[in-house]
């Protein structure tokens, strides 16, 4: 039987979302208010709803890693509602696992590869690069790793994974 192992992590929230989040409810209240004055109104009313709608729906962001049997997921989930798919790979796709400050993951992104950040609010001490190629294009997410979930990347890749 494959050993399966998830965790979630809720994502640093930028510090722009807390004003984003006031200027929302600013505007909100007054398309309430000009809807009852006038009938354009009612236009600024559903465009402030649709932009609040969003505005909430991002406000809380959180990624759920899911490990098994050498496939890696990371699902990101909105607003505790929605799910949405950001990385799928498996191990032959895999490169290199380090931490995020070491060298070893600095010497393997000096040449040119797309960075996702998939973190949440951890210490920096427990967030790793996790390097892959696809399509013969390297890639790399940092995320965020627990001993468990370092324990079977370890397992299933030995060589692959690197402590410092």
């Amino acid at each position: 039987m494959d050993n399966y192992v998830e965790h979630l992590v809720k994502r640093k929230d930028p510090g722009y979302f807390m004003i984003l989040k006031l200027l929302c409810i600013v505007l909100d209240i007054f398309g309430i208010l000009a809807a009852f004055r006038f009938v354009p109104g009612l236009l600024l009313l559903l465009l402030a709803g649709i932009l609040s709608y969003f505005v909430w729906l991002y406000a809380s962001v959180e990624y759920e890693y899911l490990y098994m049997a050498g496939n890696f997921t990371v699902d990101m989930v909105l607003n505790r509602s929605r799910r949405r798919k950001k990385l799928e790979t498996n191990a032959e796709e895999l490169i290199l696992i380090a931490p995020k400050s070491s060298s070893t993951a600095r010497d393997a992104l000096r040449s040119p590869c797309r960075v996702m950040d998939l973190s949440g609010n951890g210490p920096e001490n427990l967030k790793y690069a996790y390097i892959f190629s696809r399509g013969g294009e390297k890639q790399c997410c940092y995320i965020e790793m627990t001993d468990k979930l370092l324990r079977e990347l370890r397992f299933h890749s030995p060589s692959k994974v690197k402590m410092q």
